[in-house]
């Protein structure tokens, strides 16, 4: 249940409200503003943001505040809290003299692209992309989130590193573990002395390890790639030394994908069981 102007106005007098603003980060660390057309901070580049209803929890305040403002559904999981706020005003929504409009506001960062021309229009006139070179344009408070936003949680930061090397660890595991697999199989298929039975058996074994192998070698790359690339873009957001960044090698042999390299070998043992079948069955 929504209060009247006037019971909000008394909310309003006597105690502070507390509010959500998205900092929307995009690749070339710039963020979203709109130009508020209500008060308070009215006229000014603002973040999207509201404050959050009786009733609702924070995560559903969140979702619905990035619905109304841009038209998106975001969620804690998907963002970082870049800190805790204390936003003072002198004005209000209703512009009452002698009211003055206190928030405490819970700052969420998210990474997204989007079309600053296609997004709604209700609380903001226009929206724009503002670097922190042009970050005199906007209001205070959300220019202040340039400089907030390049502090890093080092725990956080900590966590998604082990979790890149556990992932990467486990990606190179998968094609030695593959291959003592594929070793011990293509013994029993190559060998003179083994029937045809055994053979295909063999022969099947290697075609579905060589399958599984692969699939299990893409979802820990996919993986493994995700966090790198959203580390690199903390880094770079920091002006850290980017160690999540890749290189490139020196040469066009230390340059080759060991990646694809290893998928094309996986592969190739699927292919020689798969014709192996052929051969025995033909």
């Amino acid at each position: 249940m929504r209060l009247s102007e006037k019971d909000f106005l008394d909310v309003i007098e006597n105690m502070p409200l507390v509010s959500i603003d998205l900092v929307v980060v995009d690749k070339k660390s710039r963020i979203l503003m709109g130009k508020r057309v209500n008060s308070p901070a009215q006229y000014c580049w603002f973040v999207p943001g509201g404050r959050i209803i009786k009733g609702e929890t924070l995560d559903s305040a969140l979702n619905r505040i990035a619905r109304e403002e841009i038209n998106q559904d975001l969620y804690r999981s998907n963002g970082r809290l870049v800190g805790i706020f204390d936003h003072y005003y002198k004005e209000n929504f209703a512009d009452v003299d002698g009211i003055h409009t206190q928030y405490i506001v819970l700052a969420f960062e998210f990474f997204l692209d989007l079309d600053s021309k296609n997004l709604p229009l209700g609380q903001h006139s226009h929206w724009q992309w503002v670097c922190e070179s042009e970050s005199k344009i906007a209001h205070t408070y959300s220019a202040n989130y340039f400089h907030a936003i390049k502090k890093i949680d080092n725990t956080s930061y900590s966590i998604m590193n082990s979790r890149r090397d556990s992932f990467n660890n486990l990606l190179w595991q998968t094609p030695v573990l593959s291959l003592v697999a594929q070793a011990f199989l293509f013994t029993i298929i190559l060998s003179d002395k083994t029937n045809s039975i055994s053979r295909t058996i063999a022969s099947l074994l290697s075609l579905t390890t060589s399958i599984a192998s692969v699939q299990l070698l893409v979802k820990h790359r996919y993986a493994e790639r995700e966090i790198a690339i959203e580390l690199d873009s903390i880094e770079k957001l920091c002006g850290r030394y980017n160690i999540n960044r890749y290189r490139k090698g020196e040469n066009w042999f230390v340059g080759l994908s060991s990646y694809r390299i290893w998928l094309m070998v996986l592969a190739i043992f699927g292919v020689a069981a798969l014709i192996t079948l052929i051969t025995l069955w033909s």
